[in-house]
């Protein structure tokens, strides 16, 4: 049990990483490349578009062949981009790397949720789903449903005026929640997926305000709770979809990942054009909107498990 909680970690912390690993520094590879702030971000959002794009046909192979020809291709395609990303003087070049890349990514996620869903039960399925979500958390670093690439834009200037390595160490605050991401599946074993997602959508909500406030304790408050929160809620949506299915787990998980990061998608580039419009506030509030989402699943969740 644990060698395979630490292989999925593994495997999925390094693919996500590739996700946002460009995050932290975008103000610097604006600079290095001479581009706006809208067009930096598409180093974030090129990889979530690629991976919208293939993962119902991941999905679809996840059904169809082995897990292992499948991670091994998809493996050696995200470490090219990775390297020619590393390289590269040309953004145009860096952006098609980057969405190369994402193309690829789900043959190492949605293959592997796939093959979870199928091969484990339902109780040790929410463990080990578990620690798959801590994997999305620290790859991630708890940006994704923030606009995070907005994130280094604002503690680079006032009131805080933070340089690139401080802004990066302080992201890495979000490492703490790796170790929650299989006590998540065991609450939501234990006191039902309704209540722990309503509980993981209110502490998300309030991780929110906090990042409102102008300290930077409340910043690194704020940044650990939206990573608890998410991973809690993703943890449980997750098990829900896997434990409700009794075949096709390849496609239904690649259609769930195409929601997923088509909804990333478009909150990153939302996120954006708001942050120019309205400023951080703004960002806050917008995605704050999105909370309506997991608090109704968690009550007719709820619902349904009383009935």
């Amino acid at each position: 049990m644990i060698k395979l909680q630490l292989v999925v970690f593994a495997l999925v912390s390094a693919s996500f990483t590739n996700i946002y690993i460009t995050q932290p520094i975008l103000p610097v590879l604006q600079d290095e490349f001479g581009v706006t702030t809208v067009q930096v971000s598409l180093t974030v959002s090129v990889v979530i578009l690629g991976i919208v794009i293939s993962n119902l046909f991941f999905g679809f192979l996840s059904d169809r062949i082995s897990i292992r020809p499948i991670i091994l291709t998809g493996g050696f395609c995200v470490a090219i981009g990775g390297l020619i990303s590393a390289l590269t003087h040309d953004f145009k070049i860096l952006i098609a790397a980057r969405l190369f890349q994402g193309l690829f990514i789900p043959a190492l996620t949605t293959s592997l949720l796939a093959w979870l869903a199928r091969t484990l039960p339902g109780k040790r399925l929410a463990v080990v789903m578990g620690s798959y979500v801590s994997a999305t958390i620290l790859g991630g670093l708890g940006g994704r449903l923030l606009g995070g690439w907005i994130h280094p834009y604002r503690l680079s200037n006032a009131p805080f005026y933070f340089s690139t390595e401080l802004i990066t160490l302080i992201y890495f605050v979000s490492v703490v929640g790796i170790f929650l991401g299989p006590i998540a599946g065991l609450i939501s074993n234990r006191f039902g997926s309704g209540n722990t997602m309503i509980v993981g959508t209110s502490v998300l909500g309030v991780s929110f305000v906090l990042l409102l406030i102008p300290s930077i304790i409340a910043v690194i408050f704020g940044l650990l709770g939206v990573c608890v929160g998410f991973f809690t809620i993703h943890v449980v949506a997750v098990g829900l979809l896997n434990q409700k299915l009794t075949n096709s787990h390849g496609k239904a998980n690649a259609l769930y990942a195409v929601f997923y990061y088509a909804g990333g998608w478009l909150g990153i580039t939302g996120a954006g054009f708001v942050f120019q419009e309205m400023g951080w506030k703004g960002v806050v509030f917008f995605v704050m909107c999105f909370l309506v989402i997991p608090i109704l699943t968690g009550l007719f969740e709820k619902r349904a498990g009383s009935a």
